[in-house]
């Protein structure tokens, strides 16, 4: 630790200092934990149940998706397991562009175009 001498009259501006460095120090950590724990989150296997709530389906509907192969799954005997990281692709790419998105893409093709 450092030896400082602090007036008392310092004090309150160090003790602001020490808590803004201290606020500093836990954001990196919790971003660096998020960051791990979600990639562990993503290579997780989750079965039948857990991939109904994870996407927000009907049990029906999400055999209906299984069957007509629309959503990527592993399939061991009867039982069905399903990768996060691929429900999350799944997931990505029923997104619809915004009209800003559409306007750029006609913006690009008439440039290329020309």
């Amino acid at each position: 630790m450092l030896d400082i001498n602090l007036t008392f009259d310092q004090l309150p501006s160090e003790v602001a200092r020490q808590g803004k460095m201290l606020d500093k120090i836990i954001d990196i950590l919790s971003n660096n934990e998020h960051s791990i724990v979600s990639a562990e989150f993503e290579d997780r296997l989750l079965v039948f149940n857990e991939a109904c709530q994870y996407l927000n389906l009907s049990k029906p509907t999400v055999y209906r998706k299984v069957s007509n192969r629309e959503i990527p799954h592993i399939k061991r005997g009867r039982k069905l397991y399903f990768y996060v990281s691929e429900l999350n692709a799944y997931l990505k790419k029923g997104k619809r562009k915004t009209l800003e998105e559409i306007q750029e893409e006609a913006n690009q093709f008439d440039k290329k175009r020309r």
